[in-house]
């Protein structure tokens, strides 16, 4: 996922682990909501999308309490608890990207 920084609008690209569902792709923010990517699209909510080579546009949502409750139950279901844990101690948000054809 490429977000644009909020200061300086460079390209700001990172892999990431998501679960999709429906039409939208689900993520955690690895700190939360301290992390930079995730201050980054709460300034910015349009994002790239790159998956084996085809890219594509989005809009970030940031979800409520229960989407972040069911975006959690998804991540444990696709990669486990350990993995969860090991890879989002702080799990206070979670974002919805929209994919804009």
């Amino acid at each position: 996922m490429t977000v644009a920084g909020r200061k300086t609008g460079r390209k700001l690209p990172r892999l990431v682990q998501f679960v999709v569902k429906g039409d939208a792709i689900l993520l955690i923010p690895f700190l939360g909501k301290a992390t930079s990517r995730f201050i980054n699209v709460m300034s910015n909510p349009e994002v790239k999308i790159t998956v084996r080579g085809r890219s594509f546009r989005g809009m970030v949502k940031i979800l409520d309490e229960k989407g972040l409750q069911g975006t959690i139950a998804l991540f444990t279901k696709k990669y486990g608890k350990r993995n969860l844990d090991n890879y989002y101690p702080t799990k206070d948000a979670a974002v919805e990207v929209s994919i804009q054809e």
